[in-house]
């Protein structure tokens, strides 16, 4: 049996909720855009060719996503608590 754990009446007000939620929407933005800045210095310090290159940044991707997953239902099984 799974309980649903709720705060109490009042303690967020919308415009508070809306705010935490832009500031987490904007960080994924930056986080998911920072590799696209960072290429031409990867390319020329590492010595990467296209194909290396794309094979870097694909496997980025697949291990944010990958990771993501647990970390999207970790506060809903109970990692997160809060106390």
């Amino acid at each position: 049996m799974s309980t649903v754990r709720t705060l109490a009446p009042g303690i967020w007000s919308p415009g508070a909720v809306l705010c935490v939620l832009f500031a987490i929407n904007l960080i994924n933005f930056f986080d998911r855009q920072i590799f696209a800045a960072v290429t031409e210095p990867l390319r020329r310090e590492w010595g990467l060719t296209d194909t290396q290159l794309g094979w870097l940044v694909t496997a980025f991707t697949l291990l944010y996503a990958l990771v993501g997953l647990p970390l999207g239902d970790w506060p809903m099984s109970g990692g997160a608590t809060g106390s």
